[in-house]
């Protein structure tokens, strides 16, 4: 449908903003385009004097008769007036960033794509250009309005990407981390009613506001940490309503945080204690009610299936997942963490963006991998949280098969948010080089969560990096435990952590 500009319009290139409302929960703007295309702005992404986890509210959106901007009014009274053009326009260059010590690109292929004593230009969120210093001030020019930014002959790397994670639950299960100290195996904790069973407890208690609070600090840690991208799963709720409702807190994070998700339906994490005696009633909920809403409304990208025996079986596995497919999600699979049942090779033959734990992985279900694109997700920490050995990266590596690094982010297996950590776990303890290391937190980390303009630092990508506070980019695995971010930049703008 098309729509005639008002006076008010502002002309953005050969588009037109020609309205613009409060979204009615008041976090963000929504800007209607000639054309019928619809645009969201979230509250912090139009103010800079507060944190953006102090999520900010709107109370009302003008567009200016001045063709550009557009006055925006907080519910704590501060006025703003916004340039909506820069969100939407043409790039121009808008930061420059030189003196860099080390650059890591990322390329596609291998390596990290080391430059030295090198600099980047970005503008309205994406990378520019990438090169000589003078070069790029050159393309400057006489632009005004450009953020010039002294690395100090720091490392500056892309932001980070954590390819498996389960922000969105309430509480913690730390007497539980007790219990397996003493010798209490995962699976017996189970059956006895705890772990995910006692996660879904609580939250299914919660409301999204309280769910959307305690999420917002994960996030906070991990952005501290570099990360600016992630994979984000439901699945500690296991009821319908209990799912939808996690997966709108990660649509909420997504618009009201800096940091960008992917987030997947995992209500197939386990059959929750009122299914026990009715698995197949459960697995229809799935398919039958859950995967058509969320599909439908675009809640997920992707479908995730815990296959093992404590959880679903090989059989519903392959049935929730070509249902996915049928409605046009991805998928992936919790494969192979306790027992082979072939998962990986299942993942393979569909297609899944990627196959994650692998602990337990078949010479068959390798071969299988190694001929998809599917990316193989380790996951350090819970085999560190579990007592288990961790996979070595090196099967995976040497047959060609790209490895990601994830932290699993849970309040049972992984309570962690240190990305970092995962990788001098990957050089530490599974056989990987620091580069490839590197390329498992960020490109690779990216391709597993499905997210293409991540990862890697080239242009026309989104222009999410880190500087860092070392001078050469082996520190990162070596210091391990520590965080060395020094700034964070999410499509180009500095982030307050």
């Amino acid at each position: 449908m098309s729509h005639a500009p008002t006076d008010a319009a502002v002309r953005i290139s050969n588009m037109v903003i020609i309205e613009c409302t409060v979204t009615s929960d008041q976090r963000a703007a929504k800007f209607l385009l000639d054309g019928g295309e619809e645009r969201r702005l979230g509250a912090w992404e139009m103010r800079t004097d507060v944190p953006w986890h102090a999520f900010p509210s709107i109370e009302s959106v003008q567009l200016a008769k001045n063709g550009r901007t557009v006055r925006v009014v907080f519910h704590d009274g501060v006025e703003a007036m916004v340039d909506a053009s820069r969100f939407f326009s043409p790039t121009t260059p808008e930061l420059f960033i030189h003196n860099i010590g080390q650059l890591l690109t990322m390329g596609q292929n291998s390596g990290v794509g080391l430059s030295e004593n090198t600099a980047l230009l970005a503008g309205q969120g994406r990378i520019i250009a990438l090169g000589d210093t003078d070069d790029l001030a050159a393309q400057i020019g006489s632009a005004h309005g450009v953020s010039v930014i002294n690395a100090h002959g720091k490392t500056v790397s892309p932001g980070l990407v954590d390819a498996h994670t389960h922000p969105v639950f309430s509480g913690n299960r730390a007497h539980e981390f007790s219990l397996r100290l003493s010798g209490s195996p995962y699976d017996e904790i189970l059956a006895a009613g705890g772990g995910i069973h006692n996660s879904a407890s609580k939250t299914r208690a919660c409301d999204t506001e309280t769910l959307l609070a305690e999420a917002s600090q994960r996030i906070r840690r991990s952005l501290a940490f570099g990360v600016t991208a992630m994979e984000a799963k439901s699945g500690y709720a296991l009821t319908f309503d209990g799912e939808i409702k996690s997966l709108e807190v990660i649509e909420l994070l997504n618009l009201l945080s800096p940091v960008t998700f992917s987030p997947s339906l995992l209500a197939a994490h386990v059959v929750p204690r009122e299914f026990m005696e009715n698995r197949q009633g459960y697995v229809s909920l799935i398919t039958e009610s859950l995967l058509p809403v969320v599909a439908q409304r675009n809640l997920a990208i992707a479908c995730d299936v815990f296959c093992e025996t404590s959880a679903f079986s090989l059989e519903e596995t392959t049935i929730i997942l070509e249902r996915a497919r049928e409605l046009g999600l991805a998928t992936r699979i919790h494969a192979g963490q306790f027992n082979s049942l072939g998962a990986v090779s299942l993942g393979a033959r569909l297609g899944a963006l990627s196959v994650d734990h692998l602990e337990a992985v078949s010479e068959q279900e390798f071969q299988d991998l190694a001929c998809s694109q599917t990316v193989a997700t380790l996951l350090p920490g819970a085999a560190l949280t579990l007592g288990m050995t961790p996979p070595s990266a090196r099967p995976f590596l040497d047959r060609g098969i790209p490895v990601a690094l994830a932290t699993d982010m849970n309040p049972g297996t992984s309570m962690t948010e240190n990305l970092p950590l995962m990788a001098s776990l990957g050089t530490m303890q599974m056989g990987m080089t620091i580069d490839e290391a590197w390329r498992g937190i960020t490109v690779n980390g990216a391709r597993a969560a499905g997210l293409p303009r991540k990862g890697s630092l080239q242009p026309g990508f989104d222009a999410d990096f880190v500087i860092c506070d070392f001078e050469d980019y082996a520190v990162l695995p070596y210091h391990f435990g520590s965080n060395h971010v020094a700034r964070v930049f999410v499509g180009g703008r500095e982030i307050s952590i």
